[in-house]
Order: structure tokens, then C-alpha cells, then sequence
């Protein structure tokens, strides 16, 4: 029977307080002196001191047991008295013992490191660490605390004690963009880091595109740009990306330098203005005067990063970039142009905002890269610079240094300029194009010599409330959002028009992907345009990064502009 040391507690790999004591009995109840006593460990591990033993005159024997080392086993001992000549069995006791965690010896990670998630938001993984004693059992109780090392940010809680399974965590939101870090401490023990990248999730509210430069304006009115770098339009000196021909480029949205928040953004891929408090700034290079600022850069311009103040001192509600000229509407209708002024002809480019128009009170402008054109309050379109594949929309082909109006009587609600073409929108949504190709009219493809020279209806039924030409394609939006494009995919490999082919198509083709757009910006070879829930696509041509998706492959149907 036994007398004591049964059902006791103590921690692993430690000898248990109280000895093992059994009393061995005949049948008549009196002690057996000189019995012998195996003492065995059937469960858990552990060991005893001798294995065996000789009962004395009161019947006893006793033993020392060490218990295993691991908490999750059941600890046992059988005491087995036997006959001392043949060790035959003749009775039979165990003793039972419960073996606790030792002291803390490990912290170690379980989950949540090197994470990637939005500032400002947890993180979808909390950062959990297991703490164990020397034989790896967990410890609970500890108490642990949590540090940002750096990107700040909300470690909730910042000190947690681990549970029965010797687990600690906390919920992390990183508040700075870039690789995060956070330590976890437990007294004593050397700390755990944690990894994690955040960025910033950007809700777009405009996105403008130029010949291998995609901008976007948030909601917050900050400036993010993506694409090529050589000409300094993404407004930071910070990219180091190589893209095609060994070329400075980001290929995702990188913040434009200066803490400026705009209304508008505009670029063109070798100069980016926009907006701010109705003042107009650019950055990029200063071709043909593009920066407005007065100065003359020479024939190879450096890169200006930060955003330079226009000079002139006006106010603008507007503004539109080509490759040659920037283009302004001031609050008074009144249409500013710097650079190559929409003429062939270099010789009259300015640097300072220069008024056309005669006169005129407009309410929107357009430029491409050798003609612009304005919208008057009244709905009349008017063209000006290269006319000749029919592009001023005026009738003839030659180019005009003063504002044209557009034949054919059409009042517009929107206007916009391509590299050989104008399409504009009439009350109601039809789409009206002129000029060359991307023009919705096959039998009118190819110009010269055939060339729409007045507006022409675009064919296929459709109406639209926004649309945006590109270098050789023309895209636009339904009421409902729907896209849909026309025009050359020029580029060959990566289509603009975004139907998930790469082939070119005269009429319109509705963009793959299901996706409701809000506006829409077409470039070189590329388009992008905004979703209802603020999210930036692009689609085409991706040899400098310009569909800000991380990558540099091509792209026939949309994909998603990734965070910056």
C-alpha cells in the first residue's frame, strides 16, 4: 500500500520533495520485513534513484523519483513487491506526480514577422511569441513587453503575459511607410525583433498620363507619380530602378518632393505641373521654356525635381501638359500657354505664361504634342498649332497659330487632344473625332491621304460621359463607368486599348476586367483611369514602370497601380 509521496507536483527534470513509500502487508495485515521492491517509471520519462529496495521491520520501502521533462506527460511509478527468489509479482501500487514548466529559458517567435500591410492599419498577423524553459516546455505567466524599434505607429497591448501555452501577443499598426521593426522583451531573456513593411493604401481621386509617366492625386491632394525618370517629371531625385535601355525609372508611385498639396495634376512624361491654391507649379526638365518660370535651360536641360512655382503670379482653375508646350485656365476664362505654345515651330516657344485665345472665354483646355484646344463657356471647340492630318478640326490641314473654331456647328461638354487627333463629347454623349487615326472610323484609319478634317461620329451607339485620347488611341467612359477604346496599339506587344489582346481596333472595344471607372487619362502607348473606389489601373506599354504595378511587363488589361 502506499503511505506517501503519491500525487505530487514539481518541475521537470527536478527529484520530487517527498520519497516514494509503500508498505508491503501479508494477508492477515502484518508488516513484511526483508521484501523486495521494484520501484519502475512507466510514464513520462523520468527516472529513480535505485530501482529496488528491501522492505524493514515495519514493512516499508522507499524510493527518490526525478520526474521527466516534458509537462505534457503523465508521470508515473509502479512499486511492485516480489518473490525475492523467483521475482515473480505478488503485489502491486503506483504513485502519480504532475510536472510544471521551469524557469523561462527562450522567447521565441511563433508568428507575424515580415508582414506587409497599410499604415495606420493592424496588421493581419498578430506578433506572437512563445516562451519556454530549458526543455522547451511553455511557460505561462511571463510578462512581455512590446517595443517599436522603428515606424512608431500602435503596439496593443504593449505588454502581455503569456497563456497556458506559453503565448504572448500584440496587435501592431505600423504608422510609417518602409521596413518597420518592434522588439519583444521578457525579463531576463534576450529580446525577439519583428519585421514588417507598411505602406500607404492611396485612394486616387485624378490620374494623368504623359509619354512614360503616370501622376496621381489623392484625396488628400498629395502628388504621387510613377514611370520614367529621366527628365525629372516624377518630381523626386530618389528612384533607382533601371528600366528599359538601362534608364532611371520607378515602376511604382513615388511622392512628389516640396509637401505641396494639388487640385490638378498634369504630365507628359519630360514636365508635371499642377495646381496648388489655384498656382501653378512644374517640375521636370525646361525644354522650349517648359517650367514657366522665366529661364532657358539650354538644349539639354538638368532634371528639376522640386516643383517650381510658375511665374506671372496667376490664377488657374485648369491645366494640361504635352511634350512641347504646358497649357493654363485662369479663373477668368482666359487660356496661358509656356513652351512651344501648340506651333511647330520652336522659334516661338516662351518661358512665362502666355496668353491665346483672342479674347476668348474658355472653360477647359487640352494639349497634345503639337496642337491644343480649348473648350468656351458656350460649348464651342476651338484648335490651334499643327494642322496637317485635319487635327485642328477646322476643315483644312494647314497649321495656325491662333485659335480655330472647329467646323461643323457642334456644341461640346468636353474636348480632348490626341498626338494626331481631337475627339470631343456633345451634349446627350455622343463622341465626335477628327484628325488622324484613333478616330472610331475605319474607312478613315489610315490619314493622310484620308483624313477626317471636320468632326465625325464616332461608330458604335455608345455614350459616353468622359473621354481622354492617347498618342494613337482614344479611350472613354459610359455613365455607368464602363470603358471602352479605339485606335492603334502602337506599342505592338501591350495593348492600350485594353481588351486583354494586343491587337489594334478602329471601332470601339469595350476594356477587359468588368471595372467602373470615374475618369480615364490615355498616353503613350498606355491608359489609365480611376475606379469608383479610388483605385488607380493602367494598362499597355510598361518598359519604364508606367503602370505603377511594381513590375515592368506589359499589361493588355488592367492592373492594379500598387501602393507607394
Amino acid at each position: 500500500m502506499v503511505v506517501a509521496g503519491d500525487s505530487q507536483s514539481g518541475v521537470v527534470g527536478s527529484e520530487l520533495p517527498t520519497p516514494l513509500v509503500v508498505r508491503v502487508l501479508d494477508s492477515a495485515g502484518v508488516p513484511i520485513s526483508d521484501q523486495l521492491v521494484n520501484f519502475v517509471v512507466t510514464v513520462g520519462g523520468g527516472h529513480v534513484f535505485a530501482g529496488a529496495s528491501l522492505t524493514n521491520a515495519d514493512g516499508l520501502s522507499q524510493e527518490r523519483w526525478t520526474l521527466g521533462t516534458s509537462v505534457a506527460d503523465s508521470q508515473r511509478v509502479a512499486a511492485r513487491a516480489v518473490d525475492n527468489t523467483t521475482g515473480q509479482p505478488l503485489t502491486y501500487a503506483e504513485f502519480r506526480a504532475t510536472a510544471r514548466a521551469g524557469l523561462p529559458q527562450s522567447v521565441n517567435k511563433v508568428r507575424g514577422d515580415h508582414q506587409e500591410g497599410p499604415v495606420g492599419t493592424p496588421l493581419a498577423d498578430s506578433l506572437t511569441v512563445r516562451v519556454a524553459d530549458k526543455y522547451g516546455n511553455p511557460v505561462n505567466g511571463i510578462t512581455v513587453a512590446w517595443s517599436s524599434i522603428r515606424g512608431g505607429g500602435t503596439l496593443n497591448p504593449s505588454a502581455s503575459t503569456t497563456d497556458g501555452s506559453g503565448l504572448a501577443a500584440t496587435e501592431w499598426s505600423p504608422a510609417d511607410t518602409g521596413a518597420d521593426s518592434v522588439t519583444a522583451t521578457a525579463p531576463a531573456m534576450p529580446s525577439v525583433f519583428f519585421g514588417a513593411s507598411a505602406f500607404l493604401v492611396l485612394r486616387y481621386t485624378q490620374v494623368a498620363t504623359g509619354w512614360d509617366v503616370s501622376c496621381g492625386l489623392s484625396d488628400a491632394g498629395a502628388a504621387y507619380c510613377w514611370g520614367s525618370d529621366i527628365h525629372g517629371a516624377l518630381g523626386t531625385a530618389g528612384t533607382s530602378a533601371t528600366c528599359f535601355g538601362g534608364l532611371t525609372c520607378s515602376p511604382k508611385p513615388v511622392p512628389v518632393g516640396g509637401g505641396l498639396t494639388f487640385s490638378t495634376v498634369a504630365t507628359n512624361g519630360e514636365v508635371s505641373c499642377g495646381l496648388s491654391s489655384g498656382s501653378a507649379y512644374c517640375w521636370g526638365t525646361n525644354f522650349y521654356g517648359l517650367l514657366g518660370n522665366g529661364t532657358w535651360s539650354g538644349s539639354n536641360p538638368p532634371p528639376q525635381f522640386t516643383p517650381m512655382p510658375v511665374s506671372g503670379g496667376l490664377q488657374f482653375t485648369a491645366i494640361a501638359t504635352s511634350i512641347e508646350e504646358v497649357c493654363a485656365l485662369a479663373t477668368g476664362g482666359a487660356i496661358y500657354c509656356w513652351g512651344g505654345l501648340g506651333t511647330p515651330a520652336h522659334p516661338d516657344s516662351a518661358n512665362v505664361p502666355t496668353a491665346v485665345g483672342n479674347g476668348l472665354t474658355f472653360q477647359s483646355v487640352t494639349v497634345a504634342n503639337d496642337h491644343a484646344c480649348g473648350l468656351t463657356v458656350g460649348g464651342a471647340a476651338y484648335c490651334w498649332g499643327r494642322g496637317d492630318v485635319g487635327q485642328l478640326g477646322y476643315g483644312g490641314t494647314s497649321d495656325t497659330t491662333a485659335p480655330a473654331l472647329v467646323a461643323g456647328g457642334l456644341t461640346f461638354t468636353s474636348i480632348t487632344a490626341g498626338s494626331s487627333h481631337t475627339c470631343g463629347l456633345v451634349s446627350g454623349g455622343a463622341a465626335y473625332c477628327w484628325g488622324a487615326g484613333a478616330v472610331g472610323d475605319t474607312a478613315k484609319d489610315f490619314c493622310p491621304p484620308q483624313c477626317n478634317l471636320t468632326p465625325q461620329p464616332v461608330s458604335g451607339g455608345v455614350t459616353f460621359a468622359h473621354i481622354s485620347a492617347g498618342e494613337a488611341h482614344t479611350c472613354a467612359l459610359t455613365v455607368s463607368g464602363a470603358a471602352y477604346c479605339w485606335g492603334t496599339s502602337g506599342y505592338g506587344v501591350g495593348s492600350d486599348l485594353g481588351d486583354g489582346t494586343n491587337a489594334s481596333h478602329d471601332l470601339m472595344t469595350p476594356v477587359a476586367g468588368g471595372l467602373s471607372f470615374v475618369s480615364i487619362s490615355g498616353g503613350l502607348y498606355f491608359t489609365c483611369g480611376i475606379t469608383t473606389a479610388g483605385d488607380a489601373y493602367c494598362w499597355g506599354a510598361n518598359y519604364s514602370g508606367q503602370l505603377g504595378n511594381g513590375s515592368l511587363s506589359d499589361s493588355n488589361q488592367p492592373v492594379k497601380v500598387t501602393h507607394p
